[in-house]
């Protein structure tokens, strides 16, 4: 539990050494979902619905897609597939931990920072759209939140065995990029 936790504050003190390349990452899967709900709001117009959905539902579902992406999608097959290729892999190799639970901590780690940066950015767009929300209920119970751990998991899993495929690739960005299309195209963020 040592090393685990001794590893955990490097990795947040890095993460603090860059906090300004967190906020663009976070902008960079931010405005494009915010965008899609804001072209959505501006399709309402007068409407009192489109298709089912009012204009509460449709916010609360763009911003429900934004907190989750924020939690779930795990981006860590990009890195792994570069230590793969840089030969960077060989000095996880000798370290109290081994190299996918490395990975897994720093995931983690950055996640959780990630998340602290984007607390602000939810409270101004709850604030923003208070008056259109206000009325939509929420139910999140366990099932709800073990759902969520879950996705994380597997979203961690499948990104991690993409950044795997550099050892039989020689660019496993092609692979990723696929990968990224498809969760874009079926997490419902461009609906």
């Amino acid at each position: 539990m040592k090393k685990i936790l001794a590893v955990f504050s490097i990795l947040i003190k890095d993460n603090l050494n860059y906090r300004a390349q967190a906020v663009v990452w976070i902008l960079t899967s931010v405005v494009p979902i915010m965008t899609t709900g804001f072209i959505w709001l501006a399709s309402f117009g007068d409407k009192p619905q489109i298709g089912g959905f009012t204009k509460t539902t449709m916010l609360m579902y763009f911003l429900g897609a934004l907190v989750l992406s924020n939690i779930v999608t795990s981006s860590v097959g990009f890195d792994v597939g570069q230590r793969i290729k840089d030969g960077a892999l060989s000095m996880y190799l000798v370290r109290p931990l081994s190299f996918p639970q490395f990975v897994f901590l720093e995931n983690f780690v950055w996640r959780s920072f990630r998340t602290v940066i984007f607390i602000p950015i939810l409270i101004f767009l709850t604030l923003a759209f208070w008056q259109e929300i206000s009325s939509a209920s929420l139910n999140l119970g366990w099932q709800f939140w073990l759902a969520v751990l879950l996705a994380h998991l597997l979203s961690f899993a499948i990104s991690f065995c993409i950044g795997c495929t550099a050892f039989f690739l020689e660019d496993m960005s092609s692979v990723g990029s696929i990968s990224w299309m498809m969760t874009f195209l079926f997490s419902g963020q461009l609906a």
